[in-house]
This record gives structure tokens, sequence and C-alpha cells, in this order.
């Protein structure tokens, strides 16, 4: 199975005690289709990060992610 990440976001939820967090959420898809469709799976961490770190490393994150698709595709998308 290859996995590939799909979409980095800033995500906020609320725990079982009912605590507000904010973290980066990291979605990845497994590039083999399964009978059920697509396979995905959402990480979040960070969560201790203050928001302009938070927003920081989404944009680091998603610029190495363009970096990383362009190296590994010769084909232009679209």
């Amino acid at each position: 199975e290859n996995s590939q990440i799909k979409e980095v976001y800033i995500t906020a939820y609320r725990d079982a005690q009912g605590r507000y967090h904010r973290g980066i959420a990291i979605t990845t898809q497994v590039e083999r289709p399964s009978p059920f469709g697509q396979k995905s799976q959402t990480y979040i961490f960070g969560e201790q990060l203050p928001e302009a770190e938070l927003n920081w490393l989404v944009e680091e994150i998603r610029a190495w992610l363009d970096v990383k698709s362009s190296d590994s595709s010769p084909s232009p998308e679209g």
C-alpha cells in the first residue's frame, strides 16, 4: 500500500472533557482503491503549539508537499 498526504489544515475540536483544542490535521490517502472506496486516515498533532506556530507549520508542510509532488511527477497535473 502506498499512502500519500492528501490535505494539511488546522483543525479545532473539543475533547471528552469539553476542552477546546487546535491542531494540525494531516489526511493521508491510500492509493490502492479498496472495495469500500478510497481509504483515508487523519492524524492530528501539535495541539500544544501556539496559533502562530501552527499557521507557520501548516505553510511549511504545504510548501514541502508542493516541492515533493513536483519532484516526483514529471507530467503536469490537470
